[in-house]
């Protein structure tokens, strides 16, 4: 759920300064993929040392929740979330009126142009 959160943060910045539902997510998935990747292999290589365990039941739970991982980093962030976001378009987005206006967001100074004085 993590890796969707970061995902989807990125998509709505982009979204709250101009771009439409496309660009949103394919900006979306080019800004994040690196950090989500890297944490699924994170996680994955730390519970895939639970399988060198003499008790079954952690072996199994290692290898369960290393799978669940990267079928959670790869199918579902990389094909599952991105395709119901097109199919959804505009309602990705939709808020009740006094939630749009609290949880507006700003744009990153990164992701500003310069200016020089």
């Amino acid at each position: 759920m993590d890796y969707e959160v970061f995902l989807v943060s990125r998509m709505r910045e982009a979204r709250d300064n101009g771009a439409n539902n496309s660009q949103a997510i394919i900006e979306g998935l080019a800004h994040t993929g690196t950090v989500v990747s890297a944490a699924a292999v994170i996680l994955v290589g730390a519970l895939s040392g639970l399988v060198n365990g003499h008790f079954a039941g952690l072996q199994q739970l290692g290898i369960g929740l290393a799978v669940g991982i990267l079928i959670d980093a790869t199918l579902i962030r990389g094909l599952l979330l991105p395709s119901s976001m097109v199919l959804l378009g505009r309602w990705n987005w939709w808020l009740p009126g006094s939630l749009a206006r609290l949880l507006k967001t700003e744009a990153s100074l990164l992701d500003k142009p310069e200016v020089r004085l």
